[in-house]
C-alpha cells in the first residue's frame, strides 16, 4: 500500500508492506499525476518505515519514479528506512537512476528525531548524514 500526499516542501511518499509489479505501476501513475501539480521546485520525503524490500519485479517502476522526479524538479529527497538491508537496496536504488547526489537517508530505527533531520535536508539542505 501507498499514499502520496502534498506538502508544503513537495510530496510525502508513504509504502507500508509490499509492492508487486501492479502495485508498483500503479503508484507510478499516480507519482506522474501528483508530479503535475507539485510547486516547483520540490523535495520529497519517502517514508519506507514499514516497507518490505522491494521485489525485483517492482523496482523498474520505482526507478522510473524517481527519474520523473528528477526530471520534473525535484530538488531534494530523504527517505526514512528501518534497517541496514532497506538502507543498501535505498541506495543502490538511487545511484542506478543517479539521483543519489540529491538523496539522504535517515535511520528512523535508531534516531526518533528522523523526520526533523529528513525535513531540515529537504527544506534547508541541512546533511543528516554528517
Amino acid at each position: 500500500m501507498y499514499t502520496i500526499e502534498n506538502k508544503d516542501y513537495g510530496l510525502l511518499v508513504t509504502i507500508v508492506g509490499g509492492l508487486d509489479r501492479s502495485d508498483a505501476e500503479g503508484w507510478l501513475k499516480s507519482m506522474e499525476k501528483a508530479l503535475e501539480k507539485v510547486e516547483r521546485p520540490f523535495g520529497i520525503l519517502v517514508d519506507v518505515r514499514e516497507a518490505k524490500l522491494f521485489q525485483q519485479e517492482a523496482q523498474a517502476s520505482l526507478k522510473q519514479g524517481m527519474e520523473a522526479c528528477a526530471k520534473a524538479g525535484m530538488e531534494r529527497a530523504a527517505v526514512a528506512l528501518n534497517g541496514a538491508v532497506a538502507t543498501l537496496q535505498a541506495r543502490r536504488l538511487a545511484r542506478e537512476t543517479e539521483i543519489d547526489s540529491w538523496q539522504r537517508y535517515v535511520d528512523a530505527a535508531s534516531d526518533p528525531s528522523w523526520r526533523q533531520k529528513a525535513l531540515g535536508w529537504i527544506m534547508h539542505g541541512r546533511d543528516p548524514e554528517t
